[in-house]
């Protein structure tokens, strides 16, 4: 099976979200943009539809890594709880206009990704 570049990138953002830097957590801070999360619910992935995650109101499954992790969104900031951490990983803020994620990332700073919906 050949796997496209922008899946290969997909993947690879989606494993780099997964190990990104921790921050500590304090989950009554937690701020929900209900518009927002309402936004950012469903499948996201590449311009050629394969999933790289699905987001749910508290919870993220990553395809690639078949994982089902809590998520946390404060405002326009994300973040994921791993299972094996006290702390949480932060993501980056997001904003959804129309099918299309965009995502800033704290870390790299500047760094910009984006995800399609998956139909």
């Amino acid at each position: 099976m050949i796997v496209s570049t922008r899946f290969k990138n997909l993947i690879l953002f989606s494993s780099v979200f997964l190990i990104e830097s921790c921050i500590n957590s304090n989950s009554s801070n937690r701020s929900i943009d209900s518009n927002l999360a309402k936004e950012l619910n469903g499948t996201w992935g590449s311009p050629e539809g394969h999933p790289g995650f699905r987001i749910q109101d508290d919870s993220i499954y990553h395809y690639p890594l078949k994982a089902m992790l809590p998520c946390y969104l404060k405002k326009d900031t994300f973040s994921v709880k791993f299972p094996d951490r006290d702390t949480i990983t932060l993501w980056g803020t997001v904003n959804v206009v129309g099918d299309t994620l965009f995502i800033t990332k704290f870390d790299p700073p500047n760094y910009f990704i984006k995800a399609y919906r998956v139909k």
